[in-house]
C-alpha cells in the first residue's frame, strides 16, 4: 500500500496529551491530533471527522463529537453537525440547516448539509431546500448544488406528510 494512503495529517502545532504507549493513551493521543487537524484543515477537509469514527466506532464517535463540536467555531460545528445528522442525531438539523443556506460556504458542504437533510429530513427543511434550489447558480459548484436541492425538494415533496414529520431531522 503506498504510503499517502496510509499517512495521518498532523496539525502544525502538537495538542497536549501524555503518552505512555498504552493502547487508551494511543487512543487518545490520536483523538487529539484529528480534532486539532480538523481545526487547522476543515475549510478544505472534514476526513479527520471520519477518522475520529474509524478510531472510535459509532457510539464513542458520537459522543466525542457532540461534546468536541460544543468547544470549536461555528463552521466547524456546522460540518460535525451534517455528519451526526446522518448517523441520526437528530437534534444537529438547525445547524446543517444553517450550513445550507450559509452563502459564504463552500459548495460541496452546503451540498453535504442538503444530502443529510433529504436523507433524513422533514417538512420545516424544506423552505430552506427550496431556498437554495431557487437561488441564481453562476458556477459549477453552485449548479452542482442548485441541482442536488432540486433533487433533495422533489424527494421530500414525494414522502407522505407523516413519515416526514414524524422521522426524520427536527428543526
Amino acid at each position: 500500500m503506498p504510503v499517502y494512503e496510509t499517512a495521518v495529517r498532523l496539525a502544525d502545532s502538537r495538542p497536549h496529551y501524555t503518552h505512555d504507549r498504552s493502547a487508551t493513551s494511543v487512543r487518545f493521543a490520536l483523538m487529539q491530533e484529528f480534532e486539532a487537524a480538523l481545526v487547522q484543515f476543515d475549510g478544505n477537509d472534514v476526513s479527520d471527522i471520519k477518522r475520529i469514527f474509524d478510531l472510535l466506532g459509532k457510539a464513542e464517535g458520537i459522543a466525542e463529537l457532540s461534546r468536541f463540536a460544543k468547544t470549536v467555531a461555528l463552521p466547524i460545528q456546522r460540518d460535525i453537525a451534517v455528519v451526526l445528522g446522518a448517523h441520526d442525531h437528530l437534534e444537529y438539523a438547525p445547524l446543517a440547516i444553517s450550513l445550507l443556506i450559509d452563502a459564504s460556504a463552500t459548495a460541496w458542504k452546503r451540498q453535504n448539509a442538503a444530502g443529510v437533510l433529504g436523507e433524513r429530513g422533514t417538512e420545516p427543511a424544506l423552505p430552506y431546500l427550496r431556498q437554495v434550489a431557487a437561488a441564481p447558480a453562476s458556477t459549477d459548484d453552485l449548479k452542482s448544488l442548485h441541482v442536488w436541492a432540486v433533487e433533495v425538494c422533489q424527494r421530500l415533496e414525494r414522502l407522505p406528510d407523516a413519515a416526514t414529520t414524524s422521522q426524520g431531522l427536527a428543526t
